[in-house]
């Protein structure tokens, strides 16, 4: 319950009293979620780059092994 209640308060106060008093001082609160899917954009495009990157090297290693059987 300890370990519990050091994660939970935390976060509690930050979702009840802090996040309401940096929404009010934000000039335009729209742009907070601009600045997060800005962030979460770059990290989805660095996912993908490093993902085509493994599944080039899937196919090359696969176009090995099948084709070496049908020589």
């Amino acid at each position: 319950a300890t370990v519990w209640a050091a994660a939970a308060l935390p976060m509690g106060l930050l979702a009840w009293v802090v996040a309401p008093w940096l929404a009010d001082r934000l000039d335009a609160p729209s742009q907070l979620p601009k600045a997060l899917t800005k962030r979460y954009r770059s990290a989805l495009i660095g996912i993908a780059v490093h993902s085509a990157q493994s599944v080039v090297f899937l196919a090359l290693a696969l176009a090995l092994v099948l084709g070496h059987g049908t020589r």
